[in-house]
């Protein structure tokens, strides 16, 4: 079986790379019919961030989700200590005492077996709320001024295949390549400016595939030079 066929997952990050050539150029793309077939080498599997929210690891997520729960359900554990026990799992109190108090973890393991069909719904909040937190977390990781601008760079990210591969067009989008400002001043005057992508090219793309990415799928394209463009044979 070749690595086409067994790409279901989202690759991991070592195997992405960018060609910034195409970052400022817009190619040309003929409007193919949904159904059309093309043939490729090499497709894009996140037009986007390099990091995004569904990138934190499931079992990571897990443990916060249980480790978030367990501290809003001790009523003698204030906001802030919820807040660092959700990053930090060997915290104590300042008696050095369980920092569950009387909610511990049998009593959490009884709440997960009754909730277990509703727990994605009922966890959905605490989930975007934690995506979010990891996510600054990566970006504030970044050490120098070249990686914190590419952690806010909105651009086509590809993977080369082992060999050619035919997949069918599931639609045309057009999607952005920039730089991603963040809002500046107060939401209240004349001096605030919306948050906004500083776009350097809108590339039309072939959207051919969704990508399994820690319990979310998300799309894959293909950009109009990577696959033979022929009329005649397409439509």
């Amino acid at each position: 079986m070749s690595y086409v066929r067994k790409l279901r997952e989202l690759p991991p990050k070592g195997e992405w790379f960018r060609l910034q050539e195409r970052e400022h150029v817009k190619t040309d793309i003929l409007r193919l019919n949904p159904g059309s077939w093309i043939e490729t080498k090499r497709i894009i599997v996140r037009a986007g961030y390099y990091y995004e929210p569904f990138d934190m690891p499931l079992d990571e997520l897990e443990e916060r989700t249980k480790r978030h729960i367990m501290a809003s359900m001790n009523p003698v554990v204030s906001k802030r200590k919820i807040s660092l026990y959700e990053s930090n799992p060997d915290i104590h109190d300042e008696k050095g005492a369980n920092p569950w108090g009387t909610f511990t973890e049998e009593h959490y393991n009884k709440l997960e077996q009754v909730f277990l069909k509703e727990k994605k719904y009922i966890c959905k909040q605490i989930h975007y709320r934690l995506r979010g937190k990891w996510l600054y977390e990566q970006k504030k990781g970044a050490r120098t001024d070249k990686e914190r601008e590419l952690l806010w760079l909105r651009t086509f990210w590809y993977v080369d295949l082992e060999q050619s591969q035919s997949y069918q067009v599931e639609s045309y989008e057009n999607k952005q390549c920039g730089m991603y400002n963040p809002a500046s001043g107060g939401y209240y005057g004349d001096d605030y400016d919306p948050a906004f992508i500083a776009a350097s090219v809108v590339q039309g793309l072939y959207w051919i595939n969704d990508l399994h990415n820690n319990g979310h799928f998300e799309p894959a394209y293909v950009h109009p030079l990577d696959c033979e463009q022929d009329k005649d044979k397409y439509l």
